[in-house]
């Protein structure tokens, strides 16, 4: 399904249950055309799209995703209507604006740096999309004036429209963080909410995947995560039953610009499955 529908193939079946996304820690797509993921996101697929829905705390929206090369739907199989606001993506999305980090992460763990267009390349530590950068595979432009803690999007938004329909999609945040002036382009991507443990944080790159047709790899991906955490966290547990690591320690996490201690969920579950107990100040924020 990474190839846009034909005359000859406008009634196959684009999504079938391998190439659906797993709701659990399997590798195996989900034979059920409605698979809800945690509480991140939920599913619907028909034969040529598919309604995505945002469900995790603070924010609520809806994507639907239609195969390349087939009509955009009007209504559910079953002729009921579409989320009403819904957004409308032909997907694999072939090109993308971000301004965050956290997403340019999970699009590299996919192998979809190629779709990336523009970035804003000031907080961006991977080599390879560094290099990309460099050398104006992808545009940059910056937004943010570290100096006065402001956002200026002026160049930011020049920069979209310049690329013009190479810009499909514009993931942002919570925060608006890096919006496209088109709001129908933007895309609302949140793992690193303070709610989210650290597997959820991890998972949310199933919700991304939708839109470029990457759930079995995403799933997969996943999968191979909890296996790696299950297992040293056991191990761990293990140690620390026979004595060969110590007990009793706590940990902190310690945000030396703010001179703040912070004990999001996420921190909390690397310190204890590390063995450790996280410190948590018996007044917040400390």
């Amino acid at each position: 399904n990474q190839a846009c529908a034909t005359s000859g193939t406008q009634s196959a079946d684009f999504f079938p249950s391998t190439r659906r996304v797993s709701p659990n820690a399997s590798v195996t797509g989900s034979a059920d055309a409605f698979v809800e993921v945690g509480r991140l996101f939920d599913v619907y697929y028909s034969r040529s799209f598919k309604v995505v829905r945002k469900t995790d705390a603070g924010s609520t929206a809806s994507y639907v995703l239609y195969q390349c090369g087939t009509p955009a739907p009007t209504t559910y199989d079953n002729g009921t209507a579409l989320p009403t606001n819904a957004k409308f993506f032909s997907v694999p999305v072939q090109g993308v604006a971000t301004s965050q980090t956290t997403a340019i992460g999970v699009l590299e763990q996919l192998g979809l740096c190629d779709k990336l267009k523009l970035v804003d390349p000031a907080h961006v530590h991977a080599p390879c999309v560094q290099a990309l950068e460099e050398n104006n595979t992808i545009a940059a432009s910056h937004h943010y004036n570290a100096t006065s803690y402001t956002n200026n999007y002026a160049s930011w938004h020049q920069a979209i429209n310049n690329l013009g329909s190479s810009i499909d999609m514009v993931v942002t945040d919570g925060w608006g963080t890096g919006y496209s002036g088109s709001a129908n382009k933007n895309v609302r991507f949140d793992n690193t909410g303070a709610g989210l443990s650290m597997l959820e944080r991890t998972e949310k790159m199933k919700f991304l995947a939708m839109f470029f047709n990457k759930e079995a790899e995403a799933s997969a991906y996943y999968a191979d995560q909890v296996e790696r955490w299950t297992y040293m966290s056991s191990m761990i547990a293990a140690a620390q039953v026979r004595g060969g690591v110590p007990t009793g320690y706590t940990c902190g996490w310690v945000d030396g610009g703010s001179n703040k201690i912070f004990f999001t969920k996420y921190k909390r579950d690397i310190c204890e499955a590390a063995g450790l107990t996280m410190w948590v100040p018996p007044a917040a924020p400390a």
